[in-house]
């Protein structure tokens, strides 16, 4: 074999090798899941109902970005998130995780409110939603809210339990008031 054969069928050895060892060296990304933005709206569009109902508010503003980054989240209140009664801790981790920094919001449907996600409207109900966290079952989310008022602000955390095709609030705790 001459040196140049050698070296092109060296070449093509490392070439093969690598390509044998490609997928693992870098980790496999799971497939996105299809059903994850509907999940996140059916879940964000249910709590927006339930808080306008406890209000009895017809019309809902909700800021277009989810205003709950997790750096933002004292330790205190975080660990009154975790001390929810029931909670799942894929739901808290995945909440973690999706609350990392700031980030757009779903288009948030209601058939029952009216949403605006863009300017507030006068007398309207004022929400700064966090992104919802997802148990791995998908049958448990968690949301922090903040309400906010010409009186103040009032947050609260929401873990909702999925029941059919709907979304009910399993357990709740007020995590400041100012």
């Amino acid at each position: 074999m001459t040196r140049r054969a050698g070296r092109r069928a060296a070449g093509l050895l490392a070439a093969l090798v690598l390509l044998s060892t490609a997928g693992r060296c870098t980790p496999a990304m799971p497939a996105p899941d299809p059903g994850a933005a509907d999940a996140t709206t059916a879940a964000l569009s249910a709590l927006v109902e339930i808080m306008a109902a406890r209000a009895d508010a017809d019309s809902v503003t909700v800021a277009a970005t989810a205003g709950y980054a997790r750096d933002r989240i004292p330790p205190d209140v975080s660990e009154r998130i975790a001390a929810l009664p029931g909670l799942d801790p894929t739901t808290l981790a995945d909440f973690q995780r999706g609350n990392a920094a700031p980030a757009p919001l779903p288009r948030l449907t209601s058939a029952r409110v009216v949403i605006r996600q863009d300017a507030a409207a006068p007398g309207a109900l004022t929400l700064l939603l966090s992104r919802a966290g997802f148990s791995a079952s998908g049958t448990q989310a968690l949301v922090v809210a903040e309400t906010v008022s010409p009186g103040g602000v009032q947050g609260e955390v929401f873990l909702l339990r999925r029941e059919g095709d709907g979304w009910r609030v399993a357990a709740s705790a007020v995590l400041f008031i100012s």
